[in-house]
């Protein structure tokens, strides 16, 4: 069977398909969002995880995955708190800022199962999302909900073989019908009957000329 993106296996965790992480970094993304969710000991280790994650799917050769927000930033509710705090190396930018394009570009690659394109582009993009949900799993204290969890299209249905039409009805549909009144081929034996007929007679004045020699010849006697 052949899966189509974001349908495939996972790059390094067992079980689990493109899709599923994409489904966990759009949630988790949203998720610890709320002013506060990470802070104290935990901020700066938070920080560069998510730093992780946003490196990992931002690239700007590659369509859609681009930061999708500038230069509109999400503006900060609470600053020095999270996530309204300072990127790990993204100077002017915040964790708000960064977990809003996480979320976006995950949503986006989930739903284009057409990128990417190419064997070589399936393994690298599917490595590095594997990158952004390491560094974002939060552990199996915080599974994804099922609401939160997306499903692959159906498959398309199959065309119903059609019956055999009939010779009549073909040639009709394909003009042959129009083909069929020049078919008058067939005579052609005819034509060959009349070209064998006898030569015709001669004519009136072929006949007139023949008897006046011989009555010429009859007076000079």
């Amino acid at each position: 069977m052949i899966h189509v993106w974001p349908d495939v296996a996972a790059a390094t965790s067992p079980a689990l398909k493109v899709r599923d992480q994409l489904d966990y970094i759009v949630w988790i993304a949203a998720t610890v969002e709320p002013l506060g969710f990470h802070g104290g000991p935990d901020l700066e280790t938070w920080r560069g995880r998510v730093q992780r994650a946003y490196a990992a799917l931002v690239d700007a050769m590659a369509p859609g995955h681009g930061d999708p927000l500038p230069p509109d930033v999400p503006p900060a509710v609470q600053p020095g708190t999270w996530p309204d705090v300072a990127a790990a190396s993204i100077p002017g930018m915040t964790i708000r800022h960064q977990l809003s394009v996480i979320g976006s570009i995950a949503a986006h690659t989930r739903e284009d199962r057409g990128f990417p394109r190419t064997p070589a582009e399936t393994a690298t993009w599917t490595q590095r999302i594997q990158t952004a949900y390491d560094a974002l799993d939060h552990g199996p204290a915080m599974p994804v909900p099922a609401s939160a969890r997306t499903q692959p299209p159906p498959p398309p249905a199959p065309t119903p073989k059609g019956k055999r039409r009939p010779a009549a009805a073909a040639a009709k549909s394909t003009g042959g019908k129009s083909a069929g009144k020049a078919k008058p081929a067939a005579k052609r034996p005819a034509a060959k009957a009349a070209a064998k007929k006898p030569a015709a007679k001669p004519t009136a004045a072929k006949k007139a000329g023949k008897p006046a020699a011989k009555g010429g010849a009859g007076r000079k006697r």
